[in-house]
């Protein structure tokens, strides 16, 4: 990677997406929970006076996914 520079300054960033099976009928549910992460994520990178935790239950018996 000639031309590429890392910088040891910049941030490190680890992003976990919990138990999502890659499955068709439930991509906008997976999208949604991926894009309710990324929202408290930046949440929390903006305002570091906050101790920000994010639960996502995972599958919940309800009518919308056939349980």
């Amino acid at each position: 990677m000639s031309g590429m520079s890392w910088s040891s300054s910049a941030p490190t960033v680890a992003l976990h997406i919990g138990p999502i099976p890659v499955l068709p009928p439930v991509g906008a549910y997976a999208a949604s929970k991926a894009a309710a992460l990324k929202m408290v994520e930046i949440f929390a990178a903006r305002n570091p006076q906050f101790h920000v935790v994010n639960i996502q239950s995972g599958w919940v018996v309800a009518g919308a996914n056939n349980f």
